[in-house]
């Protein structure tokens, strides 16, 4: 294929080096941009970081098609590596940053045209999602391999997009009309089932790999941040599924369900947010030992803002729905 584009040799070098962690740039800058609307005077600045990203996105996406179809053989040997393929979970979740970030600053850019692309999109969210859950788990299972002693937080990467999808459908909800508000309400808990679980599942054995081989190398020690993530998401999910459960919950004429879901969201929501926080101090500890060592920067630390930006914006959920201001204090 190099011979095919002589003219172009930085291209076709940029292209065999490509890797889709660069998408983990797009997951924190997008859930900053989300999160600046909690501040004051963040709106201008959020939307401002959230079209910049959403930019961002689009050239990455760009050149990731281009080594698809001019490099396959690169995009196949990252499907096969043990490390460089986890990422491909980052790609659905950037993209779930985009679709939120047209419900919140979107509609008043462009109205309803807005919550139209970002119904779209968060079905191709959906899609790759699940794609992802299913695809990396296999691959790891039948083509790589994958000893315990090098295990480390990015096994969760693949499996965690479901869940953030379900939190976008949560969002959507209030947008939508009612037959499809139904569909996405059902949508966001089998979301949920898809990735939460699972999770609990990696972070067993990823407990044990800790036990039996100590901590991972220096380089990636600030994984160890990654699993606050699925848990914060996962709080999140439950809160904002049972905050839109009475709209969606009348409309069926199950409304009498509702406080259930409530319920679960408020106590679910709680409870996984507070293994995430005593996980966020582990990692804190953890990393604070490693860095007497020296700590060495590379792309993962951008994989750091999206997990504690999660953590923020559940501890903000949970400070509206409970009224208790310790929430936003502790983060």
């Amino acid at each position: 294929m190099i011979a095919r584009l002589p003219h172009f040799p930085h291209l076709i070098s940029a292209l065999q080096r490509f890797t889709p962690d660069v998408f983990a740039i797009c997951m924190g800058t997008g859930m900053l941009s989300l999160l600046l609307p909690h501040l004051p005077g963040g709106q201008q600045l959020g939307q401002v970081l959230w079209v910049f990203n959403g930019l961002l996105f689009l050239v990455l996406t760009a050149l990731w098609m281009l080594q698809m179809v001019l490099e396959p053989a690169s995009f196949q040997n990252m499907l096969r590596h043990p490390v460089q393929s986890l990422f491909v979970g980052t790609y659905p979740m950037a993209l779930a940053t985009i679709v939120n970030g047209l419900l919140t600053y979107g509609f008043q850019m462009w109205g309803m045209a807005a919550i139209h692309w970002a119904t779209v999109l968060w079905g191709v969210d959906v899609a790759l999602s699940l794609l992802s859950g299913l695809l990396l788990p296999y691959l790891m299972f039948s083509r790589q391999e994958q000893p315990l002693s090098q295990m480390t937080a990015l096994w969760l990467v693949p499996i965690v997009p479901a869940e953030v999808a379900g939190v976008s459908a949560a969002q959507l909800i209030p947008h939508v009309h009612e037959a499809l508000a139904g569909g996405l309400f059902v949508a966001g808990y089998l979301l949920w089932a898809c990735s939460v679980p699972l999770a609990f599942m990696v972070l067993t054995v990823l407990l044990l790999r800790l036990t039996q081989h100590h901590l991972p190398s220096r380089e990636r020690t600030i994984s160890m941040f990654l699993p606050v993530g699925p848990l914060a998401t996962g709080a999140q999910g439950l809160l904002q599924m049972g905050e839109v459960a009475p709209g969606v919950l009348k409309n069926l004429s199950l409304i009498e369900f509702a406080p259930v879901f409530q319920g679960v969201g408020m106590l679910g929501g709680i409870t996984l947010w507070g293994t995430a926080l005593w996980w966020l101090l582990l990692a804190v500890a953890l990393t604070l030992r490693t860095l007497k060592q020296g700590l060495p920067f590379n792309l993962g630390w951008w994989g750091l803002t999206f997990p504690l930006g999660v953590f923020v914006a559940t501890a903000f959920s949970l400070e509206e729905a409970t009224h208790l201001k310790g929430f936003s204090l502790l983060t």
